[in-house]
């Protein structure tokens, strides 16, 4: 019997008001849903790893459907097809990957031991990739072209060394009512040149809260760019503070994206 049904997918996040369905707003949780629906005649309750908010984009996602023995009855379509006959039913701007049936119970998101996200910037204004990366000198973020005339990517590294092991991200996060601390694990967190004209910012942590990694890469940007004098010193001292008020903003959402969901090593899923 099938007790689980799980899809790894990607998005493109330009055009969703986030994963999470809301009333009149075009989500990936309500395509997604509104396709399942379709295929199998029942409402799902999707259960995705990491929700993800307007304008942030996803490579590679993984959601679970718990099933019980009524809604197996339903299960009409074979494994093989899965994965074919979800991406016929779905917008352009989804597209699962992967796809099973599984015999035991399993939840995308509080089976995770770990997630990865990235961020991209960029230096150089382009039409054609503005919902990918953010374009630091578009007018739209004069704060940041202000300060940022020249970003120092080793300095960049020495300070993200800073957020490696067990710390407390209040500073750097928005407030979650939901979550009982702001303590995070981060595994590796550090910035490399994608080309002449971007760079990336890569972390891995056993969780996230709430606005997390833009509000890092707001902060580390600024203090690239000496904002305010700050230093590193400084930038340790504030995010040791667990104050928001020491915090310089978010980076918009359109360079984050959700690169990987970790589970177990003997965990199959596919």
């Amino acid at each position: 019997m099938v007790k689980t049904i799980i899809f790894s997918f990607g998005y493109d996040g330009s055009g969703f008001n986030g994963w999470q369905s809301q009333p009149n707003k075009r989500t990936i949780q309500g395509e997604f849903d509104k396709a399942f629906q379709k295929i199998f005649k029942f409402k799902p309750k999707s259960i995705i790893s990491g929700r993800t908010d307007t304008g942030v984009h996803a490579k590679n996602q993984l959601v679970s459907i718990n099933i019980n023995e009524i809604e197996n009855t339903y299960l009409k379509v074979p494994k093989e097809k899965l994965t074919k006959i979800f991406n016929d039913f779905l917008p352009e701007d989804i597209f699962i990957i992967n796809s099973n049936y599984l015999d035991f119970e399993f939840n995308a998101r509080f089976d995770a031991i770990a997630r990865e996200y990235s961020y991209t910037c960029s230096n150089q204004n382009n039409t054609f990739t503005r919902n990918y990366e953010f374009q630091i000198k578009n007018n739209k973020h004069n704060k940041f072209i202000k300060y940022n005339k020249n970003i120092d990517i080793d300095l960049l590294n020495q300070a993200s060394k800073i957020l490696i092991g067990k710390h407390d991200f209040t500073t750097f996060s928005k407030v979650n009512l939901d979550v009982a601390n702001y303590i995070c694990d981060v595994e590796f967190a550090y910035w490399k040149n994608l080309d002449e004209n971007r760079i990336e910012f890569r972390i891995k942590a056993n969780r996230f809260v709430y606005s997390m990694v833009r509000n890092l890469v707001a902060n580390l940007l600024m203090l690239s760019a000496n904002y305010r004098g700050l230093d590193i010193a400084e930038f340790e001292k504030n995010f040791k503070s667990m104050n928001r008020n020491f915090s310089f903003g978010l980076a918009p959402a359109n360079g984050l994206y959700f690169e990987k969901v970790y589970y177990e090593d003997d965990l199959i899923l596919f």
